[in-house]
């Protein structure tokens, strides 16, 4: 039954309805607006930021590198702490689990989805588990290294 199970872990309420790298675009955008001369922008870009969770922590970190003002500074290491001290998210573990599914599974399907989950934001989680599990699934073939 894999066959039937790499459509639901994609269906509408599944468990991979959102692919890594949706929703990262602007977070250059993001990061500037910390720093914004109006509370409401600021106040917006860290609300944004803090729902893109990990992949908005490299962002975070190479802006704390840059001697940020004294305002953007607190506000990306309020995030970052947040970050660092979070509990996996109930969606995080689906995903996770849904990448040792497809793994286990190892059909043509589940390493199709699994190449389309690898190609997702280089920082995220899922993509970066989803890259590790197809060389796992390469070498248990015989595919390669």
């Amino acid at each position: 039954m894999p066959e039937k199970a790499v459509p639901l872990l994609l269906a509408e309420g599944g468990l991979l309805t959102r692919l890594p790298g949706q929703g990262t675009s602007g977070i250059t955008r993001l990061i500037a607006d910390l720093d914004s001369a109006r509370f409401a922008d600021r106040e917006k870009a860290l609300e944004e930021l803090d729902r893109l969770g990990e992949l908005a922590g490299p962002a975070l970190r190479k802006l704390l590198q840059s001697r940020p003002s004294l305002e953007a500074r607190k506000r990306a290491e309020q995030l970052l702490q947040k970050l660092e001290a979070a509990t996996p998210s109930g969606e995080r573990l689906r995903g996770l689990r849904a990448i040792a599914a497809l793994e286990f599974m190892g059909n043509t399907e589940a390493r199709e989805l699994l190449r389309r989950l690898s190609a997702g934001a280089a920082e995220a989680l899922l993509t970066q588990e989803a890259k590790a599990a197809l060389v796992r699934l390469a070498r248990r073939l015989g595919d390669g290294p």
